[in-house]
């Protein structure tokens, strides 16, 4: 009767794993295990990005929605902290928007950082972390002898009249 571990010779032959072949199967596994904690890391990374402007965008969304309610209450170029966020908006006037008779805004939100790891991803040298940029169009601040209630072309003609 024959061996079915049997080599042709007659020698048996056990089916073990060399020396090479483990030590392969070792730097396959070990460069697949770091590539998972990569990843994993970039996503816990992401996630938290994700959520932190979600949370300036909620907030800028409560600002907004109050200076809009009330345009006078706009800040122009002004700065202020909600939240965990420092605000600040500029404002940019621009030829080709005077005919408009609107101005560009824009709206920055930062976040402090409260963790040295926070801090290394900075983008203006002061410990803060831009988060939020949103350029709008606002209307020009009413001149004192012009009434709210006028529509906005209306104002647009006797501002062009006036220059």
């Amino acid at each position: 009767m024959r061996c079915s571990r049997c080599l042709s010779n007659g020698h048996r032959r056990d089916w073990a794993f060399s020396l090479i072949e483990v030590l392969a199967a070792l730097v396959i596994l070990g460069s697949l295990l770091s590539a998972v904690v990569v990843a994993r890391g970039r996503f816990i990374h992401q996630s938290a990005l994700a959520r932190q402007r979600l949370e300036a965008v909620t907030l800028t969304d409560q600002l907004l929605e109050g200076w809009w309610q009330d345009l006078d209450t706009l800040p122009r170029d002004g700065s202020g902290v909600i939240g965990d966020y420092r605000w600040q908006t500029q404002t940019e006037q621009r030829d080709d928007l005077d005919k408009l008779n609107v101005n560009l805004l824009t709206l920055t939100l930062w976040r402090t950082p409260t963790s040295t790891v926070e801090s290394t991803t900075t983008s203006d040298g002061e410990g803060k972390q831009q988060v939020l940029v949103i350029r709008l169009l606002v209307p020009e601040p009413e001149e004192s002898g012009e009434t709210g209630s006028q529509p906005m072309e209306t104002r647009a003609r006797q501002k062009a009249a006036s220059t």
